[in-house]
């Protein structure tokens, strides 16, 4: 591994046990998520049971990869530094606010619900669309989605809003 890591150009510096200290940048970064993921669970309606940790903590990775940092030139994103190019964040939604997700027709039986009540937990790195979190409990993604960010979600059952309200 330790060729591997020289023909890359990586680096490896060993620290002493327990001393995470010197592991400076990670720690900051680990807790920048740490912070930024109970910030989403408080802001949001959404018990801090361990149940959206991991979806807040990726949806804070997802953020922080398009925020710029002081770690690069100025106002240089992590993103736009890997790709080339600024994000395009068009796609931002309220973390844990109250969506629905369309139901395709061919899947709609005639006179039922076309579309489901779910909650937004996260992005997905390359794909167009949101990881939705379903009253039910079950993960969806999908690019179909009616978002209402001015209400959180919440794992019981509530109307959809009037269309108005979107």
């Amino acid at each position: 591994m330790g060729n591997h890591f020289k023909k890359k150009g990586i680096i490896v510096q060993a620290i002493a046990s327990h001393a995470h200290a010197q592991n400076d940048k990670a720690e900051c970064y680990i807790q920048t998520l740490e912070d930024g993921m109970q910030t989403l669970l408080a802001d949001s309606s959404l018990s801090q049971a361990a149940t959206f940790w991991g979806d807040t903590v990726l949806t804070m990775q997802y953020l922080c990869n398009r925020l710029p940092t002081s770690t690069l030139p100025a106002n240089m994103t992590p993103y736009e530094l890997l790709y080339g190019k600024k994000p395009n964040i068009d796609n931002l939604r309220v973390w844990g606010c109250q969506c629905f997700a369309i139901i395709p027709p061919e899947f709609c039986d005639k006179g039922g619900p076309h579309h489901v009540e779910c909650i937004f937990v996260s992005y997905h790195e390359h794909h167009l669309g949101w990881h939705i979190h379903n009253i039910s409990g079950k993960y969806h993604f999908s690019h179909d989605v009616i978002f209402n960010e001015s209400l959180a979600g919440h794992l019981g059952r509530r109307h959809p809003p009037s269309s108005s309200n979107m």
